[in-house]
């Protein structure tokens, strides 16, 4: 008896040893059945799935044999009356049987709890637990410290950042745009060198959802809302103060095309755009004395003059009538490339500008106090959501 339990221990713990998934597959020549149980073995089949099949081998075999001494035991109480001896082997081969099973019941439980995979029992497969895509994004600007937009992230919502934290200056080296178009909300965001919204500076597109790689230079960021109901229009004087009489030029809402997903936005250069009331008028509001010449005779006399464009200073004062956010930008067509070919930015409204209404005297001094040492050549306006 003694050595069936040591038989016994010796086969439990070698089921349970390499019932672990570290063994490869075997080749075998040999064809198994497949057990009811669902196990069976093939050329492809791993060890532990090999002990598997064998250990509901003989589960089975131990099951099927007690079910085999139980028969035998009834067949010799029915023949008792007519062998009296066989009563008291039909008593043994029960007892026995029943303590074989015992043992047997023992020994599943002890395997299946130290290693559940063994159990036979539960013939239907687990479900797999489902996998849910993971929660969309919050809409907003996230600005990465690493290229590719990975995770960690921080996230800001349509609001400029005058100052950017501090571990986030000149560390800003790619940015993801969410849009929220169930709510027709699109984010507008524009990187500055300096602090106050100026300086060089970098638009992201909004039309991509990554900008992969950038120069790590930002120390303030203007984000903002591109609205779909702005109105009202955007004034450019020749003098300050609003003044109309030393010429102007309106851009009206009905001006400005599409670009963010067809949205509108303008774009012109300064020297196409000139002092003539709006853009469709072809007549010089300019005083006469006021006017740039074209032509001078031998005398220093002038003989043509032509109405003034927008480059240069010639912008004295910006009036913002509406919802928009207006740039003057230094287009460098040759430079292509993380910071380019916008060079320099100045943003109206800036931070310091309460009223979101312009610039009542534009102060050139500021603007063109940068490395480059040039002027904005370009114009860029974007209705926005204030």
């Amino acid at each position: 008896m003694g050595k069936k339990i040591k038989f016994l221990i010796c086969l439990l713990f070698l089921l349970v040893f390499f019932s672990a998934n570290f063994c490869s597959a075997v080749n075998l020549e040999v064809k198994y059945p497949e057990l009811s149980t669902g196990s069976k073995i093939t050329d492809q089949t791993t060890i532990p799935l090999y002990f598997r099949y064998i250990f509901d081998f003989l589960m089975f075999v131990g099951f099927f044999s007690v079910f085999l001494s139980l028969i035998w035991a009834g067949v010799l109480y029915f023949i008792s009356p007519v062998k009296p001896d066989s009563l008291s082997l039909a008593k043994d081969r029960a007892f026995g049987a029943i303590s074989g099973l015992v043992l047997i019941v023992c020994i599943y439980l002890i395997v299946t709890t130290i290693n559940p995979a063994l159990a036979f029992f539960s013939t239907v497969p687990l479900k797999k637990t489902p996998q849910f895509p993971p929660a969309p994004q919050t809409p907003g600007v996230y600005f990465y410290k690493k290229e590719g937009c990975p995770p960690p992230d921080t996230i800001v919502n349509a609001s400029s950042i005058p100052i950017l934290q501090q571990n986030l200056i000149n560390r800003i080296t790619s940015v993801k745009t969410i849009h929220d178009k169930d709510n027709n909300i699109f984010y507008v965001s524009i990187l500055y060198e300096n602090p106050g919204l100026s300086g060089k500076c970098l638009f992201i597109d909004p039309n991509k959802l990554c900008t992969e790689k950038i120069e790590n230079f930002a120390s303030s960021v203007s984000i903002n809302k591109y609205s779909t109901t702005a109105y009202g229009k955007i004034t450019f004087y020749r003098n300050a103060n609003f003044t109309p009489d030393g010429g102007y030029l309106t851009i009206q809402s009905s001006d400005i095309q599409g670009y963010i997903n067809n949205k509108k936005i303008f774009s012109q250069t300064l020297e196409s755009l000139k002092f003539t009331g709006s853009l469709n008028s072809s007549e010089c509001n300019v005083p006469v004395k006021d006017q740039d010449c074209v032509l001078w005779d031998n005398k220093g006399i002038c003989q043509k003059r032509e109405c003034p464009n927008l480059s240069g200073k010639n912008i004295g004062s910006a009036e913002i009538d509406g919802k928009y956010l207006v740039l003057f930008v230094y287009y460098d067509e040759n430079k292509n490339n993380s910071t380019g070919p916008w060079t320099f930015c100045q943003e109206f409204p800036t931070s310091e500008d309460k009223n979101k209404n312009g610039s009542r005297q534009i102060k050139w001094v500021n603007i063109y106090n940068n490395k480059l040492g040039k002027l904005p050549n370009s114009i860029i306006i974007v209705p926005i959501d204030l």
